[in-house]
């Protein structure tokens, strides 16, 4: 009975540690410098295969209360497959991602209920192309989403349109159970 006792509190405890490390990796993101990174590609590719991380956005203004916008290639077609590690993207204060009328902002693969994207706003962001066509992901002015079940919450999309590929703001291919 003992050695069922010790070995059972082991199992618990690597199934603790492991629970918690792959749930405990948190980056901020902060245009001014004061977080971990300034960029969200930045943030994202530093959480290793197999784990699950929390990052957090901020949201900053200039002095006119004006939003000072998330852009270029270190901000936008931002792409990472579930399978292969889990993104909860948390957006503070409301940060604003601009993709300058040419880009998408996410492209999740594969997502699970773990891959999330909270509390942003996305202006200007499109895909190119035609039916046939179209480059790369087939839709979604913002997010576009390929298989898998991930969860996009509390989101503020400003003109954000497909240009002749499906999906304005968001398209879901072959993902009946993403949460929107």
């Amino acid at each position: 009975m003992n050695r069922y006792n010790a070995l059972l509190a082991i199992v618990v405890i690597l199934f603790l540690s492991l629970t918690f490390t792959a749930h405990s990796i948190q980056y901020v993101v902060n245009q001014n410098g004061s977080g971990d990174y300034t960029n969200i590609r930045a943030a994202i590719d530093a959480v290793p295969n197999g784990q699950s991380a929390t990052i957090f956005v901020v949201g900053n203004y200039d002095q006119n209360g004006d939003p000072i916008p998330y852009t270029g290639t270190n901000n936008l077609n931002l792409t990472w497959n579930g399978a292969l590690k889990n993104i909860n993207l948390r957006g503070v204060n409301n940060p604003l991602i601009d993709g300058v009328y040419w880009n998408q902002a996410f492209i999740i693969v594969n997502g699970t209920e773990n891959d999330i994207v909270r509390g942003f706003t996305f202006y200007n962001l499109r895909v190119m192309g035609g039916n046939s066509n179209c480059p790369g992901p087939q839709g979604g002015g913002a997010i576009y989403i390929h298989h898998g079940n991930p969860k996009i919450f509390d989101n503020v999309f400003q003109n954000c349109y497909g240009s002749l590929c499906p999906g304005g703001a968001i398209y879901v291919n072959n993902a009946e159970n993403a949460e929107i």
